[in-house]
């Protein structure tokens, strides 16, 4: 018995503004204006209004976005105050009564219901707080310590035909259609 293969179609919505979307996936399949063509300045018109619409409501649920975001940020950073207050006041006495609890142990964690405490040995580090004294230093008393850095500044090697073309990627001029709605 050969089955017939039949297509099926998805059930769809149509928006109040004219989008054809998949009613169980949200996703936009169409718009009611396929057949629309732009050939007026009307027509252009209708189309950039359109575009100008969805760039405002995506501006505004950006803005919206943000302010939520702030607000969870807000939350985060009093309770990482909170948090950070009682590490410091608490962190001597941790400290010492881990390491009375591993005292005689090879381990180095105390690993407690709520969190643990760790000690490790940590390789001391050197900075640099004036990198101009610290060069001066190093040429006379540690050479093998500087370091030097050449590149290659391309805005002089503009307009050149001479460039090889295993070293250097050279796009031409060309003229670049923007369209915009004015909403940034």
């Amino acid at each position: 018995m050969i089955e017939e293969l039949v297509a099926v179609q998805p059930e769809t919505v149509t928006t109040p503004d004219g989008w054809i979307v998949d009613a169980d996936t949200g996703e936009i399949i169409r718009h009611s204006c396929d057949a629309f063509a732009v050939t007026d300045r009307d027509s252009a018109e209708w189309v950039l209004e359109k575009m100008q619409e969805v760039d405002a409501s995506i501006v505004a649920d950006e803005i919206r976005l943000r302010v939520i975001a702030e607000r969870i940020q807000s939350r985060i950073k009093h309770q990482e105050q909170r948090r950070n207050w009682l590490r410091n006041r608490f962190a001597g006495e941790l400290e010492e009564y881990a390491q009375s609890a591993l005292t005689g142990q090879k381990a180095r964690t105390l690993i407690l219901d709520n969190g643990k405490i760790s000690f490790r040995k940590t390789p001391g580090s050197t900075t640099v707080i004036d990198m101009a004294a610290a060069i001066v230093w190093a040429k006379s008393n540690a050479p093998d310590a500087l370091k030097v850095t050449e590149t290659v500044l391309v805005t002089p090697l503009k307009g050149r035909d001479d460039l090889p073309e295993a070293i250097f990627t050279v796009t031409p001029p060309s003229e670049k259609c923007t369209i915009e709605t004015g909403i940034k």
